[in-house]
């Protein structure tokens, strides 16, 4: 069972062998899981930039896992400064650039009442060097003292579920941790990742007999 709910490890078989690896996989609970906005206004303060301005915003997870997240927004004086936050109208991933344990993230065919969202699959932690799917702002005025509103939609599939989104500079971040399903199974359901394996072989300690001429070729 899941910690919190979540994925759980389960028996892809229960006639296999329960000892090997190979025969538990993890629970697909992705379905299962619902949107949550996340929302943060503050003032820009304590942050700090290479750059004369803040050019960019970066997303990514706390952790190990996969998540989806959509209309992402950087907003200031009621304007967003994200072009491409809803992936929409064929703009795919347009300004956004995928680094370090999230390069294999990717556009998902689904998103929050639209048809389309970005998919983070991160492998370690995100880190605000190379660790993060990156997008380039549009040219604007944000600078210490002002007032910005950060959000963005995000849904659970798998792994951690504490998603972060911030201006880089430090300037500014929204985070949460996003609900997990609960885990309803009982010990004697079929689980998520149940199928049948039909004369999978189950070697373990295999020895083989020393090579050895037949007696009839011994000197």
């Amino acid at each position: 069972m899941g910690r919190c709910g979540g994925s759980s490890l389960e028996l892809i078989d229960p006639h296999s062998n329960h000892r090997l690896a190979a025969n538990w996989a993890d629970s697909d609970e992705t379905q299962k899981s619902s949107w949550l906005l996340v929302s943060n206004t503050g003032v820009l303060d304590n942050g700090a930039n290479y750059d004369p301005s803040i050019d960019y915003a970066q997303i990514g997870l706390q952790d190990v896992g996969e998540s989806l997240v959509d209309n992402i927004a950087v907003v200031y004086n009621g304007s967003n400064y994200v072009a491409n936050g809803a992936f929409e109208g064929g703009l795919g991933l347009t300004n956004w650039s995928l680094q370090g344990s999230l390069v294999c993230s990717s556009l998902e065919n689904s998103g929050y009442q639209s048809s389309s969202s970005l998919h983070l699959r991160c492998s370690d932690k995100i880190w605000t060097g190379d660790n993060s799917c990156e997008v380039a702002l549009n040219a604007n005025s944000m600078t210490s003292g002002n007032t910005v509103t950060l959000s963005y939609q995000a849904r659970w599939l798998r792994g951690w579920p504490g998603v972060l989104f911030r201006l880089n500079g430090n300037w500014l971040e929204a985070t949460a941790m996003l609900p997990c399903p609960p885990t309803s199974a009982r010990p004697a359901d079929p689980t998520a990742s149940a199928r049948p394996m039909p004369g999978r072989p189950c070697t373990t300690s295999p020895t083989r007999p020393p090579c050895r001429p037949p007696i009839s070729r011994w000197p």
